[in-house]
């Protein structure tokens, strides 16, 4: 690719110097844009996905330590009976 150094503006075959335009100006700065929102948008779903998983798995571990919290209280008596079932109440 040739340089547009001559003085009369020209290639050396004769073309004209290209110039720049400001439609290529726009064009890019829209591209930049909208990239940018859809980046940002990835992003959001990456951290929305990554907290709903992480709720799920709060979930889970909330009811399993519920329950291995009632099957450790659990006695063969019935509730009147049992003394383990008044001390976790008075807790």
């Amino acid at each position: 690719m040739e340089l547009c150094n001559t003085p009369n503006g020209t290639l050396s075959h004769g073309a004209p110097c290209p110039q720049s335009n400001w439609l290529v100006y726009v064009l890019s700065a829209l591209y930049l844009l909208i990239s940018q929102i859809l980046l940002l948008n990835i992003l959001i779903a990456i951290f929305k996905y990554v907290i709903l998983d992480t709720k799920a798995d709060v979930r889970h571990a909330t009811k399993l330590s519920n329950f291995v919290a009632q099957l450790y209280c659990a006695t063969n008596l019935p509730r009147q009976l049992s003394i383990f079932h008044w001390q976790t109440i008075a807790k």
